[in-house]
């Protein structure tokens, strides 16, 4: 069974590593309307980095930037829908056959509620590519 990949915009927030750093953001973008479908929080030396998948990247980087956060975004492949994340197995078995390199990934739900998985492949286009194709 093959499963779907699609490129979409992720945004990057960086915070500051505290008490309610990812709490603040998350009610910055509910308060805009901004709805997050997957959504990782990462520590650093000092500060945290939050990755996640909406469905409004650019505004929502707009409304954070005018919070004065520092966001970037970047193309990221989404997979699925599925039900659970070891669906995505055979996908990731060939991904690793290829040569492909996740460098992460994470997993949320779509708006129906099935699971979804972002990932950063390198190359990215290869990787789009590989999921294309039909499974041996």
């Amino acid at each position: 069974m093959n499963v779907p990949v699609m490129v979409r915009k992720q945004l990057s927030v960086f915070v500051d590593n505290r008490p309610g750093a990812l709490a603040q953001v998350v009610a910055i973008l509910q308060a805009q309307g901004i709805h997050i479908f997957a959504l990782a929080l990462a520590e650093g030396i000092d500060h945290g980095y939050i990755r996640m998948l909406t469905d409004q990247p650019e505004q929502a980087a707009a409304a954070l930037h005018d919070a004065n956060y520092l966001t970037f975004t970047r193309e990221v492949l989404v997979a699925g829908p599925r039900p659970r994340v070891e669906d995505f197995v055979p996908l990731l078995v060939r991904w690793g056959e290829a040569g492909v390199n996740l460098d992460y990934a994470y997993s949320g739900r779509d708006e129906r509620g099935e699971t979804i998985l972002v990932i950063r492949a390198e190359p990215i286009a290869t990787a789009q590519a590989i999921a294309a194709e039909p499974p041996a």
